[in-house]
């Protein structure tokens, strides 16, 4: 039987028969294009505040929440709700955000706020940590705002693991000052003054996933060191990314011929490490200009190669330095193929947006492709005479072998399909598109 198997799994493909974890579950706010992997399929979300409603609505004995920002209404009725039917509920915010919803929660409920120029950033639920049964974490890069919820790219994530939610209640408590219903200012902690108390390796249904909390826990170097086992492809999408120690490790896998590709929301930011990766040729894509915020904290660690451990480095948590030393945030690492696939779906499907958008108008002005559609044989030219071409990738974002110094290109072995062509004059990048139909 053992034999008729290993056969099947050669026949299938090994992605084939990757199996779901039951016990973590993983969402988007924008919709994922479910062709890109033939092994996992991003599941898109559009009212995420009713699947956090319905998990608030699980909670039998206690709700902890640690959140930055909550503009819902709808999330709030809920939370009074839990309180008023004798759930213990205990929130943890900061000042520094709106929150403005939290002026209808019930009086009744505990709200401690971090009150410093630096803040609690958390996006965290943690639902009945004492009972095995009904224990669940709710987590990601989403606050529950408005534009978080509906508008921005955000992902979110929900995994049912007592070990891990009281991981997650010890740090709260640190927060929160007390182990009872009423936090202890006099107690509290928060960032620096935090100290390094919890279990950081976990096994969930078979999925090691480790867990960072900042500033105690030296979350950069977990995450550098993650980055470090890439062997073949690594993606990174990220609000903010300040942080030289990371930047640094992605110029480095690029050099040593990794396929890297990233998306950026704040460029402009003081220190941002975009700059440094347009100098060096790394793929990376600025969201800055267009419309809602690209609000995702996330990396992806060799998802298309399942035999090289794939991982998803995820959570509040932006690769800045103030997420590093300053603020309160959390930080999962999940070794697990599937995962690694859904959240490579969602990353592929923002590229290939952007790359379809991003100053294609102006690309269409500058660069002409002919014939388009082809058969695998055209040309380019372009009125700048500094334009060069610098890749040819496919919808998966594989890089396709090629003579970038001709103008000729010759493809004869390519698939049907869309392909994406990047040019660049050395000051801005160019994106084409072409259809390949034999």
């Amino acid at each position: 039987m053992k034999k008729l198997i290993f056969i099947a799994a050669l026949i299938l493909g090994v992605n084939q028969i990757i199996a779901q974890n039951s016990k973590i579950k993983v969402y988007f706010t924008k919709p994922v294009d479910n062709s890109i992997s033939p092994t996992a399929d991003g599941i898109y979300i559009p009212n995420m505040d009713d699947t956090v409603v319905s998990y608030i609505n699980k909670a039998n004995l206690t709700l902890d929440i640690a959140v930055y920002d909550n503009g819902s209404t709808k999330i709030v009725n809920a939370i009074n709700s839990a309180y008023l039917r004798g759930v213990v509920v205990r929130y943890i915010s900061t000042s520094l955000a709106l929150n403005s919803a939290l002026g209808s929660l019930n009086s009744g409920i505990q709200l401690l706020k971090r009150s410093s120029t630096d803040v609690m950033h958390n996006k965290f639920i943690i639902i009945d940590a004492g009972t095995a049964a009904n224990s669940y974490l709710l987590t990601g890069s989403m606050n529950f705002t408005s534009g978080n919820i509906f508008d921005d790219p955000n992902n979110f994530i929900i995994i049912q693991d007592q070990a891990l939610c009281q991981a997650y209640k010890t740090e709260f408590e640190e927060m929160w000052g007390s182990s009872t219903a009423y936090y202890n200012s006099a107690n509290s902690k928060f960032g620096p003054q935090k100290t390094d108390n919890t279990q950081h390796i976990f096994n969930i249904n078979g999925t090691n996933v480790e867990m960072y909390f900042s500033p105690s826990d030296g979350t950069t170097s977990k995450i550098d060191f993650a980055l470090n086992t890439c062997n073949f492809s690594t993606q990174f999408a990220m609000f903010t990314f300040i942080n030289n120690t990371l930047g640094d490790n992605i110029i480095n896998l690029h050099n040593s011929g990794k396929d890297v590709k990233g998306i950026i929301e704040n460029i402009s930011y003081f220190g941002s490490e975009y700059a440094g990766f347009i100098s060096n040729g790394i793929d990376v894509l600025s969201h800055e200009n267009i419309p809602n915020s690209f609000h995702h904290k996330y990396g992806i660690v060799d998802a298309l190669n399942s035999s090289s451990d794939p991982m998803v480095i995820t959570g509040s948590h932006n690769w800045t330095n103030s997420a590093e030393n300053d603020n309160d945030e959390n930080t999962l690492i999940i070794h697990d193929p599937f995962i690694a696939n859904q959240y490579y779906e969602e990353f592929m499907t923002r590229y290939n947006e952007m790359i379809s958008s991003i100053s294609e108008i102006e690309s269409q002005k500058t660069i002409t492709i002919s014939p388009n559609p082809s058969n695998g044989q055209f040309k380019w030219k372009s009125k700048n005479k500094e334009v060069k071409l610098i890749s040819i990738s496919n919808s998966l974002g594989e890089i396709i072998p090629m003579e970038t110094n001709s103008k000729d290109i010759i493809l004869n072995n390519l698939t049907d399909g869309l392909y994406f062509l990047k040019f660049s004059d050395g000051k801005k990048d160019y994106f084409c598109k072409i259809i390949i139909s034999k």
